[in-house]
């Protein structure tokens, strides 16, 4: 997230937003779920190397509205995002102990 400071009551920013400004093709985080592919076109992968129990992963629009959602149990590999419009989006994956947060592009 980008947080600017307030500098007066007319300024205003504009930030465009680029996908290969947002991340590598692949996020990876220190307990071993990798999200792939960034950008997306049809569907976006989850891959799970130390068996950690998803309790469930939810998109989300950037005006934060839930897209979809997948609970445990459901299968999550591949998600299918061909219905999205193309745009940033947040993934949240709630697992037992924490939360992990990712933007992707979807193409």
């Amino acid at each position: 997230d980008i947080l600017l400071p307030p500098i007066g009551q007319d300024d205003y920013w504009v930030v465009k937003l680029q996908p290969e400004a947002l991340t590598t093709s692949i996020f990876e985080n220190d307990i071993g779920i990798v999200l792939y592919p960034n950008p997306a076109n049809n569907f976006i992968y989850i891959n799970n190397i130390k068996n950690i129990v998803i309790d469930n992963i939810t998109i989300y629009d950037i005006n934060g509205r839930l897209i979809k959602e997948l609970n445990e149990g459901q299968t999550y590999n591949p998600i299918n995002i061909s219905m999205l419009s193309q745009g940033l989006y947040i993934v949240i994956i709630n697992l037992e102990d924490r939360i992990l947060k990712h933007k992707f592009f979807k193409n």
